[in-house]
């Protein structure tokens, strides 16, 4: 029994390696360096500045990240407004909230085409300013200012749809600046056609799909966090375990979350067996931490 169960251990290990290395060669990243910051400076009156962004790297842009600031009086009264905002180009899509704007993603947010997607410019963030202009003055958008955030974004090639995310920073200085500003630090997307990815995968850690009563999830590995992420957004895990290459359990969490993040920094880096277990269901994976 002991030379079977040694058997089917060597044999998993065989097939997941081999998973693991055709597997990370979907995700194709781009690190932008240097990060590429754009200002549109206060005080001209009309300063539009965009980022010409070619996800998929085919010398064709698919996105374009635009800057613009309006200033509609300088003295006495100030006045004007900020509007950072992303522009689908040739038909692609970019992940909106209910409200159309620009959804605000964080490392291990699901991309996939069941997320809400719209093919018209979408507001990162715009403010204004009126001190007595008699000007209107409406704001919109949820995404903050001075935090780094993931956007996720969908090429469309005929019948196929390609997922990525971009990271980007925004920066405003609203009344009496008028200073606009971006950064945009890297970007990947996934180069196998309708398959889905997770917001800041870089190919380097490990991401695998697979499911439990029929209810998919993903597991991620990337500098040293473990990533267990429902696909569809339904808590369906409930106890996750990490185990060594040895099978010395070393990781032990519950959780009913759609999205579970687990702080694997005292680890070393190398293969370890994740195990998802529901009610009546468990699967395990083999991972590699980066």
């Amino acid at each position: 029994m002991k030379k079977q169960l040694l058997k089917r251990f060597y044999a998993f290990i065989v097939i997941t390696i081999m998973y693991f290395s055709t597997a990370t060669a979907q995700i194709i990243y781009k690190d932008v360096n240097p990060d590429s910051t754009t200002e549109t400076p206060w005080p001209i009156p009309i300063n539009t500045k965009t980022y010409q962004l070619d996800l998929n790297n085919d010398g064709v842009n698919d996105f374009g990240i635009v800057t613009f600031t309006l200033m509609w009086r300088a003295v006495p009264y100030f006045g004007g407004s900020i509007y950072e905002y992303v522009k689908p180009l040739n038909g692609n899509k970019v992940f909106v909230d209910s409200n159309q704007y620009s959804a605000q993603l964080s490392f291990g947010d699901l991309i996939t085409n069941s997320s809400n997607w719209f093919s018209d410019s979408s507001s990162l963030k715009k403010e204004c300013w009126n001190n007595g202009g008699g000007f209107p003055c409406t704001t919109s958008g949820i995404w903050d200012k001075d935090s780094i955030r993931y956007l996720g974004l969908k090429i469309i090639a005929g019948a196929n749809d390609y997922f990525g995310w971009v990271r980007l920073k925004i920066i405003i200085n609203g009344a009496y600046h008028g200073n606009s500003q971006w950064t945009i630090y890297d970007y990947a997307y996934n180069s196998t056609p309708n398959q889905f990815i997770l917001a800041g995968d870089t190919g380097l850690g490990f991401t695998g799909a697979i499911s439990i009563r029929n209810n998919p999830f993903s597991i991620l590995s990337f500098q040293k966090r473990i990533i267990v992420n429902s696909n569809n957004n339904i808590p369906l895990v409930e106890i996750i375990t990490i185990d060594n290459t040895m099978g010395q359990e070393i990781k032990r969490t519950k959780s009913s979350n759609s999205k579970t993040e687990i702080d694997m920094s005292e680890c070393r880096s190398g293969f370890y067996l994740v195990t998802v277990q529901t009610n009546n269901a468990i699967e395990t994976r083999k991972i590699y931490l980066n």
